[in-house]
């Protein structure tokens, strides 16, 4: 077994299912891909390299979704179930990495991110580099 850290890359886009990358729609219901609309390769590529994510629950909005991945805690329970929460909900929950662990930037939505009243909340401390 390799001493190895393996590379982990987190995508978490709107409005995207199951069926909109040929390589999760075979694995997980049968579809071939020339009956496909979208043709996703480097998407696919990194699937059938890797460990595939099958199992999670979202929510019909994206920042409680998002909540919920940078807490690992359900939206409900942080009262996270809108656009737009209260700052104090989820951003004080000050996640951490250990020393020496994974260098985790973010590239996405402005709506948790952009505001300047949200970027001097501790959220800001959870990566070395976010973009949005």
């Amino acid at each position: 077994m390799s001493n190895k850290r393996p590379n982990i890359v987190f995508i978490l886009a709107n409005d995207y299912g199951i069926m909109d990358s040929q390589a999760y729609a075979q694995k997980f219901t049968g579809v071939e891909p020339s009956k496909m609309f979208y043709e996703t390769t480097n998407i696919d590529r990194l699937i059938n390299e890797s460990t595939a994510f099958s199992q999670a629950y979202a929510n019909q909005l994206y920042s409680p979704t998002r909540a919920s991945i940078m807490t690992g805690k359900y939206a409900g329970r942080l009262d996270c179930t809108t656009v737009m929460p209260p700052r104090e909900t989820y951003y004080n929950q000050n996640p951490t990495t250990p020393e020496g662990s994974y260098a985790h930037d973010v590239l996405g939505n402005k709506d948790n991110f952009l505001i300047e009243e949200v970027r001097s909340v501790p959220i800001k401390d959870m990566f070395y580099e976010y973009f949005v």
